[in-house]
């Protein structure tokens, strides 16, 4: 990821990284780049955005009873 500096801090520019470090997605910058939001509402609009992503994905991987489990009935 490449930012540009005279419209990034450095501050805001670590925050991305640590972003994309623990979520391994690019933050949703265009509009904060595009002059129609803050910095912070980007921000939280990308948080959202995982927040929204990691719950369906949760949703999906524990749907199904896991293999093993103690409270599986038809277990062989």
């Amino acid at each position: 990821m490449e930012f540009d500096t005279t419209k990034y801090s450095a501050a805001q520019i670590a925050w991305c990284h640590k972003y994309y470090g623990e979520t391994g997605f690019e933050p949703l910058m265009c509009d904060f780049e595009a002059g129609n939001e803050t910095f912070y509402e980007a921000a939280r609009k990308s948080v959202g955005w995982f927040e929204d992503w990691a719950t369906e994905k949760l949703l999906r991987v524990t749907a199904d009873a896991i293999p093993g489990s103690p409270n599986m009935e038809d277990e062989p």
